[in-house]
């Protein structure tokens, strides 16, 4: 077992979300509910369920499982996105959670560009970039090409978001879902 710190530590979450009965569909009918003390039935769900687990430097974690399992959950509190109503989750270093998958492209852009740009959404600077896309960054920007996007591609949109991050070994935490 590894004697760093983790960078990511997730201890006892449990997330708990309020889910009504019955939809209300405006704050009238809410409001008016409330004044005659007919309040709104909640049920629980437990979207994650005491979960814990520990990443260190240098490792990968995947996050598996079928539909309603809680992986979307859990990484929005990695990112910080939502708190657990339950638990603690500490990080060490940066988070830069990616929401969608063409998050911060240009289609007018070459794809160095577009890597720049995307190392800038992830909090990289300019000089530290071009620094990183020396030696094996360079090998990712002749594989992206120097095209631009305005005909996009699922496949080119992959390639270019991975760029940034594997353009260097830093404490910085990537989340995609």
């Amino acid at each position: 077992m590894s004697t760093q710190r983790p960078i990511i530590q997730i201890d006892n979450v449990t997330v708990r979300f309020r889910i009504p009965h019955e939809r209300i569909p405006t704050f009238q009918e809410y409001a008016i509910r409330w004044l005659k003390r007919r309040g709104v039935r909640y049920a629980d769900f437990n979207a994650l369920n005491n979960i814990s687990f520990l990443v260190r430097p240098g490792e990968t974690m995947g996050i598996v499982g079928p539909q309603w399992s809680g992986k979307s959950t859990l990484l929005k509190v990695i990112a910080r996105v939502i708190r657990p109503t339950q638990g603690a989750c500490a990080l060490r270093g940066r988070v830069a959670p990616l929401l969608e998958l063409g998050a911060g492209f240009d289609y007018e852009m070459t794809g160095r560009e577009n890597v720049f740009l995307n190392g800038a959404v992830l909090g990289f600077s300019r000089k530290d970039m071009a620094r990183r896309l020396k030696g094996k960054g360079s090998r990712i920007v002749d594989f992206l090409g120097s095209a631009s996007l305005s005909t996009p591609r699922h496949a080119l949109f992959q390639r270019h978001g991975g760029a940034p991050g594997l353009c260097g070994g830093d404490r910085r935490v990537r989340l995609k879902s």
